[in-house]
């Protein structure tokens, strides 16, 4: 089994299927098989491709914030390092550190 590095993992079993685990999510596999008996290796099957599922991604990088102007923030980030997935979307939270209720002037 190929991964995205190079990696070789080879796993031996005597049944006709199994599940491979441990594997990077959302990242692209080939997989052979091949049979042996007391004589030896066989040949190789055919490669074939599949992908792990997407899941959730890891947190942005690299975030900023910068005052643009007087009631303004820029914000600005980096994809996160594990996408394990297509982006669709980000939600951006602002919250002030201080009531701002009218009533609680000093």
């Amino acid at each position: 089994m190929d991964g995205e590095l190079g990696e070789i993992k080879n796993v031996t079993t005597t049944q006709p299927s199994l599940e491979l685990g441990g594997l990077e999510k959302y990242t692209n596999y080939s997989i052979q098989v091949l049979a042996f008996t007391r004589a030896g290796d066989g040949v190789r099957s055919e490669q074939i491709f599949t992908r792990t599922k997407e899941d959730v991604p890891g947190p942005p990088a690299g975030v900023k914030a910068a005052a643009a102007s007087a009631s303004m923030v820029f914000v600005s980030w980096l994809p996160p390092l594990k996408l394990n997935g297509v982006i669709r979307k980000y939600t951006v939270f602002c919250s002030h550190p201080y009531p701002t209720d009218s009533h609680l002037l000093f």
